[in-house]
């Protein structure tokens, strides 16, 4: 990834942040007005926007509601620490919400991440105070009345993506270990890779914390030594070998994956080492990443925060996956085509021309994911 379109990044957070503060700021400011008759509080995850990933979908998600919204009352909230925010949440907040809602306003307070699992959990029963909680990545055991989350399933994606590369090296490379959802993931991705792979894929992990996610450096460095091991020294230096089945690299580490992104995009495409863009569709930002994985957290949460305005209940929990209509995006990078051809037919047998290979294949993996998806997700509950 060059310089510029870190810049971009940047640049792009800093609107987005600005443009909540005054939109935060012109509600705070109409104190001459009557009081909003919805009110809503987003609290960030501790690693906040700026990953050019999902926190940065679910603030874009969040602008675009207040934007057609104008007449909530919105305030955002982006905590150094879980504790920070567990003060802030049940105190500051809590205390704000349950005095509004005396006075007729419905408050809503939305938890972008599953770290607030257990915050969440400490509210109890708010189901007659006029407030909502909306919780994500949370599979909703246990939670409080009034207390709603949602989840999105990443097995089956990871399925197909693994069905996808079986012909290379792979390597995953998750935040951190003991997480639910990339627990998910990295169990559908080498589920799919094991129906065909011609290798055994490596597994990695960034940290054991939430510091996982934030930490691009850590990320090069461990895509530079499993590089280092894999692709072989007379490629290294030059040479021409399409025999070499190439690596690729399924990133799994929110902001983190921007250093594995870079760190490919500084590659000559006669190495053959490409990353998943996983997320959001990264195929624009190199040659070196043939497809990405568009989580649909967007249009997700959207619906959720129509459904609050319009009064909808909501389900107190709900999982979405490959068969439910906020299904994982495909999108497939035209540069990298014959990369995905030689994965899928490591023999070279298929023409490198034929893109209906890739499409009936992703087709395929898709509907074997859907059924492997959903006997994994029964397999989990019953445990």
């Amino acid at each position: 990834m060059t310089l510029t379109r870190l810049f971009s990044i940047t640049l792009r957070l800093c609107m987005l942040l600005a443009t909540a503060c005054c939109m935060v700021a012109c509600h705070d400011d109409d104190d001459g007005q009557s009081k909003a008759a919805h009110c809503v509080y987003f609290i960030n995850s501790v690693n906040g926007p700026g990953d050019n990933g999902y926190n940065d979908m679910i603030m874009e998600a969040e602008m675009h509601f207040l934007k057609i919204h104008p007449e909530v009352e919105a305030h955002f909230m982006n905590p150094q620490s879980l504790e920070s925010a567990r003060l802030y949440i049940l105190s500051t907040i809590w205390a704000s919400a349950l005095s509004s809602a005396d006075d007729g306003q419905q408050q809503l307070i939305v938890m972008n991440g599953s770290d607030y699992s257990e915050i969440a959990r400490e509210f109890g029963d708010i189901s007659t105070t006029g407030a909502q909680v909306l919780l994500f990545e949370d599979e909703g055991a246990n939670l409080p009345k009034g207390v709603s989350s949602f989840s999105i399933q990443r097995y089956g994606a990871s399925y197909v993506a693994g069905r996808m590369v079986s012909g290379a090296h792979a390597l995953v490379l998750a935040a951190r270990t003991g997480d639910p959802q990339l627990d998910d993931a990295v169990q559908g991705f080498l589920d799919g890779y094991g129906v065909a792979g011609a290798f055994t894929p490596v597994v990695k992990y960034l940290a054991d914390d939430l510091s996982g996610f934030d930490d691009a450096g850590r990320a090069m460095l461990i895509c530079d030594s499993i590089v280092e091991a894999v692709v072989p020294p007379h490629v290294h230096a030059g040479a021409v070998d399409w025999s070499f089945p190439g690596l690729c690299i399924f990133p799994l580490a929110g902001g983190s994956n921007l250093g594995v992104y870079a760190y490919v995009n500084t590659l000559s495409s006669m190495w053959s080492v490409n990353a998943i863009g996983v997320d959001k569709d990264y195929c624009d930002i190199t040659p070196n990443i043939p497809f990405s994985l568009v989580l649909p957290i967007t249009g997700l949460l959207q619906m959720y925060l129509e459904q609050w305005v319009e009064g909808t209940p909501w389900p107190q929990k709900a999982s979405y996956g490959l068969k439910d209509s906020y299904r994982h995006h495909f999108e497939l990078s035209r540069y990298s085509y014959y990369s995905i051809l030689r994965w899928l037919s490591p023999d070279g047998t298929e023409s490198a021309a034929d893109d209906l290979v890739i499409a009936d294949s992703l087709e395929k993996f898709i509907s074997e994911a859907i059924e492997k998806e959903e006997e994994y997700v029964r397999k989990k509950q019953e445990r």
